[in-house]
């Protein structure tokens, strides 16, 4: 089963006061769900590892700030979470995630 596996909340900027752990296993949750194992992309990464950082605007939308993983899976990502509308997002807003995915088969 190909899937993607979070391996790491490496680190969380507050921009406000109000944040819950929740609401971090929240996005976690989320990025699971809409960053799946690319199984139409080419692979030529050493360990399929991808950094990501991003801010959650106020309206809900994951901006993405930076990737750091080989150029496949930057694009990939990219593409699958840019401009993502998160939904009920009281309490992750206006903050910015460092996530660290592992791709596995």
């Amino acid at each position: 089963m190909k899937k993607v596996v979070i391996i790491l909340s490496v680190v969380m900027f507050l921009s406000s006061n109000v944040f819950s752990t929740t609401s971090n296993n929240d996005i976690k949750l989320v990025l699971s769900e809409i960053v799946k194992f690319p199984a139409n992309v080419e692979l030529n990464c050493a360990n399929n590892i991808a950094l990501i950082s991003f801010d959650v605007d106020q309206e809900g939308y994951i901006r993405v700030t930076e990737i750091n993983a080989c150029i496949e899976l930057k694009k990939y990502i990219l593409k699958q979470i840019d401009g993502y509308k998160l939904i009920n997002c009281c309490g992750i807003a206006n903050n910015s995630y460092q996530f660290k995915l592992k791709f596995t088969k």
